[in-house]
């Protein structure tokens, strides 16, 4: 499904895709995907080494972001992203204002073959969004959840972005 999703997305805060394909070596196959470089750091790599002094470009990171899922949830099929983290964002330093941009699209479920839900457990704790994290701990609750759970995991990136620490702890 990666690579569907991403033949099928061009946005400028969404990695490009180049090529993709298998690759059988002793008699094992082996399936491929060629992206964009993009020359930066992922977010988390970037929150690590030092704290954003400047708002505006915590507010910019935010906006880029922002525009991809924007981007994604009104495609004619909706994409839910899925994993929306500190490591799936990566900051595109190649001109004087890094652009975020949205990479790892193995998570992602496409909407309208989900008729508007999806019901599977995936992401990582300190983003996830409670309705997924519900699912998780009581199996029998297994609520839909729609593309709302992307904006969730974003918001609990602001928070370490402004705060230096993740949301939740434990």
């Amino acid at each position: 499904l990666e690579i569907e999703f991403l033949k099928n997305v061009q946005h400028e805060n969404i990695v490009s895709y180049k090529d993709s394909g298998e690759l059988i070596f002793e008699s094992k196959k082996f399936g491929y995907l060629i992206l964009n470089f993009i020359a930066g750091e992922t977010l988390a790599e970037r929150i690590s080494r030092e704290r954003y002094e400047n708002y505006y470009d915590i507010q910019q990171v935010v906006i880029d972001v922002l525009k991809g899922l924007n981007y994604l949830h009104n495609l004619p099929e909706p994409i839910i992203h899925n994993e929306i983290t500190p490591q799936n964002i990566m900051l595109d330093l190649s001109s004087d204002v890094p652009k975020a941009k949205i990479i790892d699209f193995g998570l992602g479920k496409d909407l309208k073959e989900t008729q508007g839900i999806t019901q599977s457990i995936c992401g990582s704790p300190i983003t996830m969004a409670p309705e997924i994290w519900m699912n998780k701990v009581d199996k029998s609750n297994n609520k839909p959840y729609d593309f709302k759970v992307d904006i969730w995991s974003l918001g609990c990136i602001l928070y370490n972005i402004y705060t230096g620490v993740p949301p939740f702890t434990g």
